[in-house]
């Protein structure tokens, strides 16, 4: 079994270990648009912290982690790679 994700987002915000990234679904809805959602990320110990403090808001991001099982049995993800995506062309 797997528990490895990769997302693709902007990112919007860090407190204390906790990475808020904006992703847009991969299909449109109904009327041509595309949802966006807000999905907490935990940062991992391996992720640069140089590289945590030097985001900006709306830089788009590629997170790269596992997914653990908290004590109270919800899902949480953990982020192990962080990389910042210069354009997308």
């Amino acid at each position: 079994m797997s528990n490895k994700y990769y997302m693709l987002g902007k990112f919007k915000a860090l407190k204390e270990s906790e990475l808020t990234l904006d992703v847009r679904r991969n299909f449109r809805d109904h009327d041509g648009g595309y949802t966006h959602h807000l999905i907490n990320i935990t940062v991992g110990v391996g992720v640069s912290e140089i590289l945590m403090s030097s985001l900006e808001k709306n830089e788009i991001i590629h997170v790269q982690g596992r997914i653990e099982l908290c004590e109270n049995s919800n899902l949480r993800l953990i982020a192990e790679h962080v990389t910042k995506i210069a354009s997308l062309s």
